[in-house]
C-alpha cells in the first residue's frame, strides 16, 4: 500500500515536471523569437536521411527512417563571419515522409539570401525560423501528462 502511494507521488511529480519543463521551453523560445536579425546567405541546402535500428526483445530488428532538413548558412556581423545550420528556435524539424521534407527544404535554395536571427550576447548562436507554436504545451507533452496523472490516480486508489 505504501509503495502505491510512493508510485502515485512519483507519477504526479513527473507530470508536474513535464508541464513546467515545456512551459519553460516555450518561454525561452518566445524570448529568442525577439532576437535581432541580419541578412545571411545559404551555402548548402539538403535533406539528410537518418536511419535508426533497434533490436526487439524477440531478436528481430526494426529500422525507422526520418528525413532531416539541413540548411547551412553564413552571416557577417561586426566584421566576423559566422556559419550555422540551425533552422528552428528550439526543436530540429524532422519528417517521416521524404516528399514533405523535400517540400520544406525547397524554401531554402542554395545561394539565396535569408534573414538570420542571432543572439546579441553570443552571435554564434543563430537560427532562421523564428516562428513558435501558439500552443504552450504540445500534444505529445499533454499525452505524457495525462498518462502520468492517470498512473498517479490509479496507484493512489489501487487497493492491492
Amino acid at each position: 500500500m505504501k509503495e502505491n502511494l510512493y508510485l502515485s507521488i512519483v507519477c504526479g511529480i513527473g507530470a508536474a515536471y513535464a508541464y513546467f519543463h515545456r512551459l519553460k521551453k516555450h518561454t525561452k523560445a518566445t524570448e529568442k523569437a525577439k532576437f535581432p536579425s541580419i541578412i545571411g546567405k545559404i551555402t548548402k541546402s539538403r535533406v539528410l536521411t537518418k536511419e535508426d535500428t533497434t533490436q526487439n526483445d524477440n531478436g528481430s530488428t526494426d529500422t525507422s527512417i526520418t528525413y532531416v532538413p539541413q540548411v547551412i548558412y553564413h552571416y557577417e556581423l561586426n566584421g566576423n563571419i559566422f556559419e550555422n545550420d540551425r533552422i528552428a528556435i528550439l526543436d530540429q524539424q524532422t519528417f517521416s515522409n521524404k516528399d514533405k521534407a523535400d517540400k520544406y527544404i525547397s524554401q531554402f535554395p542554395e545561394g539565396n539570401n535569408l534573414k538570420v536571427y542571432y543572439n546579441p550576447s553570443n552571435p554564434k548562436e543563430s537560427f532562421i525560423d523564428n516562428s513558435i507554436s501558439k500552443n504552450k504545451i504540445d500534444g505529445g507533452t499533454w499525452m505524457l501528462i495525462i498518462l502520468l496523472m492517470a498512473g498517479a490516480i490509479y496507484f493512489l486508489f489501487d487497493k492491492n
